[in-house]
């Protein structure tokens, strides 16, 4: 592996030499390790005539040693004698054979050699006892190290599902803590957006002021009477205050956001209102007219009682309940301003004859149905008035109508 004359240093990391000393390329088990040192920090590490001395001395230290093992060996074999005088013998072998022979043993210390010894044995043998049991010891408590071990290994685990489930408790905490800002901020907007809304509400009375003139209701000075007391009125008066009620109550359902159960199509005194609902009614007669009361008294009363019908949604969004549904303004006007004095004023002046039974309602005439009215007493509400059409009852001609009416 290395060349003829070659210098390696074995030390406890390994043989160390120089790259040109070895024999094969790149040796199996070799590390080559290069080390650039400035040239003021490298120095010759010894001449070889320095090397040569110090060769010798570790020669002359090996036959040394070999001698002293081979003398040793002599002594505990008993091959030397000890009379004869050897030239070549050191001066402490010399100075140790020289010293006087001691003296033999007598008996009484024979004996107390041998009590000694006795009594060496016997602690060897309370010792071997001791070690013994402390061996057991050892054992017993290494089982009981191992029962904990594996008792806190169990204990462990459960501590690192229950820290899971704690981060997870606490993850699960801080999401319902979100949540929670979430939902009290919206419950205050929600506030907000409600105070908003009868600001809004309130602020249309400026635009639709509902007064009392001479003892009688006004929407922007244009006298609007109860359901029941169209007779008498004049027909452009009753399109007007039903325009205004028509667009008071569109704007008061959208600030709400509440779609109407009766759509209006506001036209301003030509405004009308649809009825999507009744079930008997055609397609093409649903638009019943707020005006022209001469002409069509039946449309105007039943386009007069939808749009009381969509103020009593109105006023139960507000958590008011609608007793009657004919005194149209009066309703209104506690949407606008639930404190208003008025309200009291008015309450105080209802006669009997506002309790009274429903007016009749009768659809315009049409060659193609027959038209039949049914009218019911006491106050009207969403189950106290109804339409019947019959529109294909055999009995009943094209050119004959039926108004059936019953007085309170």
């Amino acid at each position: 592996m290395f060349h003829p004359n070659s210098l390696v240093f074995y030390m406890s990391g390994g043989m160390y030499t120089i790259t040109k000393c070895i024999a094969v390329d790149q040796p199996t088990l070799a590390r080559i390790t290069e080390l650039t040192l400035p040239s003021k920090d490298v120095r010759m590490s010894g001449t070889l005539s320095q090397l040569t001395r110090l060769h010798s001395i570790q020669r002359i230290t090996v036959k040394q040693r070999e001698a002293a093992n081979l003398l040793k060996q002599k002594i505990v074999q008993g091959e030397i004698n000890w009379n004869k005088t050897h030239k070549h013998q050191s001066a402490t072998i010399r100075r140790l054979m020289n010293k006087e022979v001691t003296q033999k043993s007598s008996r009484q210390c024979i004996l107390s050699k041998r009590k000694d010894i006795e009594k060496v044995k016997f602690n060897v043998l309370l010792l071997s006892q001791e070690k013994s049991r402390k061996i057991v010891f050892l054992r017993n408590k290494t089982q009981i190290m191992k029962s904990f071990f594996e008792e806190n290994y169990v204990i462990t685990n459960k501590l690192t599902e229950m820290k899971e489930t704690l981060y997870t408790d606490i993850r699960n905490l801080n999401q319902l803590s979100i949540t929670s800002d979430s939902v009290e901020t919206l419950s205050g907007l929600s506030n907000q957006l409600t105070h908003r809304k009868k600001q809004l509400i309130s602020e249309l009375n400026y635009i639709y002021p509902i007064t009392e003139v001479d003892n009688r209701l006004t929407i922007s000075n244009v006298h609007l009477p109860n359901s029941e007391n169209f007779d008498g009125c004049n027909d452009i008066q009753l399109s007007v205050s039903l325009g205004y009620v028509a667009h008071l109550v569109i704007m008061i359902s959208y600030f709400l956001n509440i779609p109407l159960r009766y759509p209006i199509n506001h036209y301003g005194s030509r405004s009308k209102i649809i009825d999507h609902i009744s079930v008997d009614i055609q397609d093409r007669e649903r638009l019943f007219p707020l005006f022209g009361r001469s002409k069509a008294k039946l449309e105007f009363n039943y386009a007069v009682y939808l749009l009381n019908k969509n103020v009593a949604q109105l006023r139960w969004y507000h958590n008011y309940s609608t007793n009657d549904l004919r005194k149209t303004l009066y309703n209104c006007l506690i949407i606008l301003q639930p404190q208003s004095s008025l309200l009291k004023h008015h309450s105080s002046k209802l006669t009997r004859s506002n309790s009274s039974s429903e007016s009749t309602l009768n659809l315009p005439s049409a060659s193609s149905r027959d038209i039949f009215e049914e009218h019911t007493t006491g106050s009207i509400d969403s189950r106290s008035m109804g339409l019947q059409y019959s529109l294909s009852d055999p009995s009943l001609s094209e050119n004959k109508r039926k108004v059936i009416s019953h007085s309170s």
